[in-house]
């Protein structure tokens, strides 16, 4: 037992630090995030982009290789966010990925039609959600 402490408490403390620094460049690039403190990913608001956040999420994936997950997988509360993971990718890259999301939402520009063009390109059906 004292072993696995040893090992993952270390771990436990970076984590919790880089989280803090990823923290603060979300605020300093003027993103809004909910608030948490011990996890390895953050939501993202993307507040009232014209656009969902499963939209978004892909147009990050498919236009700018940033995987994130919209937040309407976790459920109608977090629709208008993205779950950004800070797990295993370097602080810089963490921070050029925020920029482009940050460049993205304060473009407002109407993602969709691009998404669906380019999931058609690649032969894949637009997932259409079904609410139950």
């Amino acid at each position: 037992f004292h072993r696995i402490i040893s090992i993952t408490l270390p771990q436990a403390r970076e984590i919790v630090a880089k989280r803090e620094r990823v923290a603060l460049k979300i605020a300093e690039i003027g993103l809004d995030c909910l608030p948490g403190c011990g996890t390895f990913y953050f939501f993202v608001n993307i507040g009232d982009f014209p656009a969902t956040s499963l939209d978004v999420s892909l147009y990050l994936l498919l236009f700018h290789n940033i995987s994130t997950v919209s937040g309407s997988a976790y459920g109608a509360s977090t629709e208008r966010f993205l779950r950004v993971s800070i797990g295993t990718e370097s602080e810089e890259r963490i921070a050029d990925a925020l920029t482009v999301i940050r460049n993205v939402l304060h473009a407002r520009s109407d993602i969709a039609p691009l998404v669906k063009a380019r999931l058609a390109e690649l032969g894949i059906s637009p997932f259409v959600p079904t609410h139950e």
